[in-house]
């Protein structure tokens, strides 16, 4: 048998190409390895950790060793404004304000389309794995004695 024939075949076995597929980064799973053929874009759509991977499905929070959540790193990179701390959600943070021009379909215009597609995977994502249970607004009121207030949302 040929190497190239020992390459189809061991990347025809889904178990296999799974744990390769999880190996890559999320923009390469998404953008260049869903396109290689039929076989490979059906394991990365139907493959539970690699859509947990890609922030698509939830992981199971007694499953998951982590008492933090992680950010999405491609939801982060594309909108960061909305992740960086800034003076709107915590106003020590004076130097920086929440703006759309950090946002990098407004940066670069010529993204736009691909940011607006009905269909962009970003869409579907999940903002942190495990996703968030619990929605918290906290307001500043008062003087410089940070009398704050919370109010929390629980999701169900």
């Amino acid at each position: 048998m040929d190497s190239h024939n020992s390459v189809q075949t061991v990347l025809s076995v889904r178990t296999i190409l799974e744990y390769i597929l999880l190996e890559l980064d999320m923009r390469t799973i998404l953008i260049s390895a869903s396109r290689v053929n039929r076989f490979w874009n059906y394991t990365i759509s139907n493959s539970r950790p690699i859509q947990q991977a890609l922030f698509i499905q939830p992981f199971r929070r007694r499953n998951h060793n982590s008492s933090q959540g992680v950010l999405n790193p491609l939801l982060v990179e594309a909108f960061p404004g909305i992740f960086q701390r800034n003076s709107t959600v915590f106003p020590e943070h004076t130097e920086s304000k929440l703006t759309f021009d950090t946002f990098h379909m407004v940066r670069d215009p010529t993204k736009t389309g691909i940011y607006m597609r009905e269909n962009a995977s970003w869409r579907r994502m999940l903002v942190q794995q495990p996703p968030a249970r619990a929605l918290g607004i906290v307001s500043h009121i008062g003087d410089d004695t940070g009398f704050r207030e919370r109010c929390e949302i629980q999701v169900s």
